[in-house]
């Protein structure tokens, strides 16, 4: 079956032995996998109830319906989704809509930010050399941004430091586009923080959690 085609679901990952778990969908980026999440499900708080999703991505104007499937798929709805990279931007469009499950917060993990990155997008598309998952970025990026200011759930937005990818001033900004939501920059890791400072990746999630759910 074409990649193109597949029907793709999310997986439970980790069950909570709480009585009222916290439904958490991690979402990976393009050139990645569902293990970019390992080092930080083995931290997630006892709260969390863990899902996740093998994304392909490959279906260029496809991408924000699959990623809304892959969301409503989550057995009684998500009540947080962490997104990386594209797949935050994705989810993004997804709630800026009217028809897409709606969760009680979300964490966005190096995302894009359009009025950062689209001049560069421009240039980029037409640069050679560059990685598969990048040019894709530079085509998502090149469309029209969709509107942040009804997006009334809490957010978190989490960068590297040093992620020469999607800039930590994309993420300020796109944090400072949102009606409730706050940002950390986060020292000592690029593009994937949640494996490459996974610790400090778990005690921001955590305490997010904990503080939009009141689970600990």
């Amino acid at each position: 079956m074409p990649v193109s085609t597949m029907i793709v679901t999310a997986r439970p990952r980790r069950s909570s032995a709480v009585r009222a778990p916290v439904r958490t969908l991690l979402l990976h980026g393009p050139g990645a996998a569902a293990s970019s999440w390992d080092a930080f499900a083995a931290l997630a708080a006892p709260s969390l109830e863990l899902w996740d999703a093998e994304l392909p991505w490959d279906g260029g104007c496809e991408l924000p319906a699959r990623l809304g499937r892959v969301c409503a798929s989550v057995e009684g709805g998500a009540d947080i989704v962490v997104a990386h990279c594209l797949a935050a931007n994705l989810l993004l469009e997804l709630l800026s809509g009217t028809c897409a499950p709606v969760p009680s917060a979300v964490v966005l993990v190096a995302p894009f930010h359009r009025p950062h990155a689209r001049a560069a997008a421009a240039r980029n598309t037409a640069a050679r050399g560059r990685p598969g998952w990048l040019r894709l970025v530079d085509a998502y990026l090149s469309e029209p941004a969709p509107p942040l200011d009804g997006l009334g759930l809490p957010v978190l937005v989490l960068s590297g430091a040093q992620d020469t990818a999607a800039r930590p001033a994309d993420g300020l900004a796109l944090a400072a586009a949102l009606p409730d939501s706050r940002a950390r920059v986060m020292d000592g890791c690029g593009h994937f923080p949640m494996a490459e400072r996974p610790g400090l990746f778990a005690d921001l999630v955590n305490g997010f959690a904990a503080r939009v759910t009141g689970q600990t």
